[in-house]
């Protein structure tokens, strides 16, 4: 019987959407992992049993289970990147993984010079930084949805015609410099500004040779893969990064909820409703610049293994108490059905007790986040309520009517429980 299943963030990313992609995949047979938002940004972590580690940027988190990828026309991808991971990944697992990974030909490509953009943009703000990842999804949004007609958009199915490649690029580099000159400003020796200015030919060399080695498929294809194959959806970011519910502009240029695997589903003809799963940490966290309201209210302590480090991009990751108005928020716009998977419940021993706040405080209108949550719940002062851990998943069920369906209390897929 054949089943598909839709992974999303309900947080503010890094929940543990990779481990749990990782879980269905084993579930199924034939298992096909559909990346159906975001970009090259994505870290998601899988460790094996075995203690096999890879962070997934481009391929599908049920790899290291055998699952194949499919890129879909929603993914934003990096070819350069991409072609640096299949080799990580080919290495580690003694075999050519790119037989098994697949591109929809209209996917939209992530250039360098929208990085390099997206870079010199994102250090002229200083202190007012929006939290990017620096891998220019937003500037490649911007020329896919930022209402300015006739930006060049280059396409996956368009790396295997060498001449409108180069053509495309130059387009391309040429819109980003234009929209770099007022920022560049004591830039002009930046690693992004030689990027900018470089001639493209050895950007279009490199694109061109890793295009001939992908699977770049047909729309038709990419359907019949979906309606024929046992889907594991891995989605990307998370709700409160939403670009329509999240915090702007703290927030990404991407839809995190299970909108875009729904409408993959509708398109292949498949008519089975699948199992919609929500993913979040027992606490909050938050990797770079925006609004954490429960910030500090966890120890560091609790986290010695944690695979999110401090970077120059991101900058800080940050820690906070569990939630519940942020959960209730993001989960007001996912269909009733969604179930939750709830991670990282292998806390430290002495954790006895989980802090979770369950009304709105100041924090939220002092970070601009009020009217977004605002009539939703009874009073502005904050009530912390402290969880014991084997709680936890009915203090959440009392507050949002959500069922918590699936525990991790570790690193790998055999640590997952289904809840009764």
């Amino acid at each position: 019987m054949k089943k598909n299943t839709i992974v999303f963030g309900l947080q503010f990313g890094d929940e543990g959407k990779g481990r749990m992609t990782d879980y269905f995949a084993r579930q199924v047979d034939n298992p096909l992992v559909v990346r159906f938002n975001g970009g090259a940004q994505a870290a998601h972590n899988v460790v094996t049993p075995e203690g096999l580690h890879h962070t997934f940027q481009q391929f599908g988190a049920g790899t290291l289970a055998g699952a194949r990828t499919l890129l879909s026309q929603y993914m934003l991808v990096d070819p350069i990147r991409l072609a640096t991971e299949a080799t990580e990944l080919t290495h580690k697992l003694k075999r050519w993984v790119l037989t098994d990974h697949y591109v929809h030909c209209a996917a939209p490509v992530l250039t360098p010079y929208h990085g390099a953009l997206n870079r010199i943009k994102e250090r002229a703000r200083g202190d007012q930084r929006h939290g990017s990842c620096g891998n220019g999804v937003g500037e490649l949004m911007a020329d896919l949805t930022g209402g300015v007609h006739g930006r060049p958009v280059l396409r996956m199915g368009e790396l295997k015609h060498r001449t409108l490649l180069y053509e495309k690029l130059c387009e391309i580099q040429r819109r980003c410099q234009a929209d770099a000159r007022p920022y560049w400003d004591g830039q002009e020796n930046t690693p992004e500004f030689k990027i900018l200015m470089d001639h493209p030919h050895d950007t279009e060399v490199a694109m061109w040779s890793i295009g001939k080695e992908l699977n770049i498929r047909t729309h038709a294809e990419c359907r019949e893969l979906v309606y024929t194959s046992n889907c594991v959806f891995e989605g990307a970011q998370g709700m409160l990064l939403d670009q329509d519910r999240g915090f702007a502009p703290h927030n990404t240029w991407s839809k995190c909820g299970p909108d875009n695997a729904l409408a993959l589903l509708k398109d292949a003809g498949v008519q089975d409703e699948p199992e919609i799963v929500g993913v979040m940490r027992s606490y909050m966290t938050r990797h770079g610049a925006g609004p954490l309201p429960s910030e500090g209210l966890v120890p560091t302590s609790w986290f010695p293994a944690e695979h999110n480090q401090t970077n120059d991009w991101q900058q800080h990751w940050r820690t906070g108490a569990l939630d519940m108005t942020l959960l209730w928020h993001a989960l007001q716009y996912v269909p009733l059905r969604t179930t939750i998977a709830l991670t990282h419940m292998d806390l430290p021993p002495d954790v006895i007790r989980l802090p979770a706040v369950d009304t709105p405080s100041a924090a939220y209108s002092d970070a601009g986040m009020l009217r977004y949550v605002t009539g939703q719940l009874p009073t502005n002062q904050t009530r912390t309520s402290l969880v014991a851990p084997s709680d936890l998943q009915h203090f959440i069920w009392g507050i949002t009517q959500r069922r918590v369906k699936y525990i991790t209390r570790g690193p790998t897929h055999t640590t997952t429980e289904v809840c009764a």
